[in-house]
Parts: C-alpha cells; sequence; structure tokens
C-alpha cells in the first residue's frame, strides 16, 4: 500500500462575496482559519489506504472515535437540504462545517463495491471509523466537540445510507437521518433550469434522465422510511417553509434534543454553506417565492419535462 500526496491548498485570498449575506464575514473567516486543517485533512485522506482485508495480521486497526452522532440530511436536489441545513446549524446541540463533502460515496470508491460483499463485521466497523474520522475532522469545530449530532449534508448519500448503516452499527448506532422532500414538480423544475458547476448532475439536462433519477430517488427513500424508521425521519419542505416552528420542533424534538429559537433564523447561521442552494438559505428566511415558480412555465413543462416524471414501470 502506497502512501499519496495531497495537493497544495493555494494561499490566496477568499472572495469577499458572501460579505452580502447575515453572517458571511463571520463564515469567511472560519473557512480561512480552517485553511491549514483542510491541509492537514487533505494529508490524512491522500495516505489512508484502502482496508487490506487479505492480510489480517498485519491490518492496523483504527480506534474508535469518539465525538457527535451522524445526522444526515439527504434526498433529491433543489429540495431544501441546504434551508434544513442552515437552520439546524443554529443549534448548539448539532455540529456542523456547512460543506457537503461526499465522503460516504467517497469511501465505496476506495474500497469498492466488492468490499461489501467480503467484509466482516470487523472490517465494517473499521470503515465506521475511518468515515467518522475523516467527517469529524471537518465537521467538528472544538466549540461543538459535546454536540449530540455532527451533520452530514451531501445529499447523495441517499444511496448510500444502507452501506453506512452497515459501517455504523458497530461503531456508531445511534445515527439518524433527516429525508427532505418537496413537490416533484417543483424539483424536476428546479433542477432542469439550474446551471450546475463543472457538468455537475449531467443527468438534470434532459427530461427523460431527469425522471429516471427522481424516481430512483423516491424509491430509495421509500425504502429507507420503511426499513429504518426508527433511524429515518421524513420532512416536508412545504409544511417546513409553512409552519417553519412546529417542524422544527418536532425535528430536534425528534434528535432528543430541545427546542431552539435561533433555528428559526437559518439565514443568520455562521456556517460557509457552498451548495446550489446557499443564496436562497441565505435570503429571508422560510419565504414562500419559489413554492409554485414552476406554474409559471406550466405548459412548457406538461410537454417536455413532466411527463417523465411518470412512473412507467
Amino acid at each position: 500500500i502506497v502512501k499519496g500526496s495531497a495537493p497544495e491548498i493555494s494561499e490566496g485570498a477568499a472572495t469577499d462575496f458572501i460579505r452580502a449575506f447575515p453572517g458571511g464575514a463571520k463564515a469567511k473567516q472560519k473557512r480561512a482559519d480552517r485553511k491549514k486543517a483542510d491541509q492537514d485533512l487533505l494529508d490524512h485522506v491522500a495516505g489512508d489506504a484502502s482496508i487490506e482485508l487479505k492480510d489480517e495480521a498485519n491490518k492496523n486497526r483504527p480506534s474508535p472515535v469518539e465525538g457527535p452522532a451522524q445526522l444526515f440530511i439527504m434526498g433529491a436536489p433543489r429540495s431544501g437540504g441546504t434551508l434544513l441545513h442552515a437552520a439546524l446549524s443554529r443549534h448548539d446541540g448539532i455540529a456542523t462545517d456547512g460543506d457537503a463533502t461526499p465522503v460516504l460515496a467517497d469511501l465505496a470508491a476506495e474500497r469498492g463495491l466488492a468490499f461489501f460483499d467480503r467484509a466482516s463485521e470487523e472490517d465494517l466497523a473499521d470503515l465506521g471509523r475511518a468515515y467518522r474520522r475523516r467527517h469529524h475532522a471537518r465537521a467538528v469545530a472544538p466549540q461543538k466537540e459535546n454536540a449530540s449530532f455532527a451533520i452530514d449534508a451531501a445529499l447523495e448519500n441517499v444511496w448510500w445510507l444502507g452501506a453506512a448503516a452497515q459501517y455504523l452499527e458497530a461503531e456508531a448506532p445511534d445515527f439518524k437521518a433527516l429525508i427532505i422532500r418537496r413537490d416533484p414538480k417543483a424539483v424536476a423544475f428546479s433542477c432542469y433550469k439550474a446551471a450546475f458547476a463543472n457538468g455537475e448532475r449531467a443527468w438534470a439536462d434532459k427530461p427523460e434522465d431527469l425522471g429516471a433519477r427522481l424516481h430512483a430517488i423516491r424509491k430509495l427513500e421509500d425504502h429507507w422510511l420503511k426499513t429504518m424508521p426508527d433511524r429515518v425521519k421524513l420532512v416536508e419542505y412545504e409544511k417546513l417553509i409553512s409552519n417553519p416552528q412546529k417542524v422544527l420542533n418536532d425535528v430536534v424534538a425528534w434528535l432528543g434534543l430541545e427546542a431552539c429559537e435561533l433555528c428559526l433564523t437559518p439565514n443568520e447561521t455562521e456556517v460557509a454553506l457552498t451548495s446550489y442552494g446557499a443564496v436562497e438559505a441565505r435570503a429571508p428566511p422560510f419565504h414562500t417565492q419559489s413554492l409554485a415558480a414552476w406554474k409559471r412555465y406550466e405548459k412548457q413543462l406538461k410537454r417536455d419535462v413532466f411527463p417523465h416524471l411518470v412512473d412507467k414501470k
């Protein structure tokens, strides 16, 4: 196993655009302060080679990772995940760094899907520790070491929740997951018109691919809600917008935490949000402007996009 080398992080100054938003300046400073920590993390990830299953005698087992339990926020893109993330980030009992780094997907890519066919319970526990070590290095700041939960907001985790459950069962079985769900017509319209960066989510460019992807995500969501009802909770975007206090109080109570008025001001979070929905999350909280935006283009969407939202199987 060869130890890799990490790329250098540029020392160039960060941009000032987030100063335009409440809490943005503090978020910028936090990211600047974390530059060295990020370089250390890159070095760590580059050197964190795959677990070698064939040589049990020489395997160095990682030690258990102390700290908050995992709180996954997942669902389809453009469903309100960033808003929910920003709101919960205001709670003292919940840690996050704002980034939605796909740690679970990265680990799966490194190990390969065949890992799950041959991995022992001990191997899975090792992977759970590797995941928590990477995630906590970014998400858990010193002032929140005693938090109850640490948010992992990579929406793509909806594909990997089953794997995460295997990783964490022996290592940290008290994890929870929130599925944020929105009217599929609104999601389809928002994804279809979005210019995702660097070709990300190219499936959103073609109505047939968009429909297939949203169907797959919905089926996975339903599966996790059915098979892990004590671990997974559904949050409906429209209800979050119309009655944020009730919905958020219900969520934090489910997490075993006390209600927090600060959660009602997600636009004031000091977390450096970087997802596509960050601008909307910094807008006046829980606005209704985008709820029915798709209706202005209903004729065209009914012709070109919405037919692909019908499950034809």
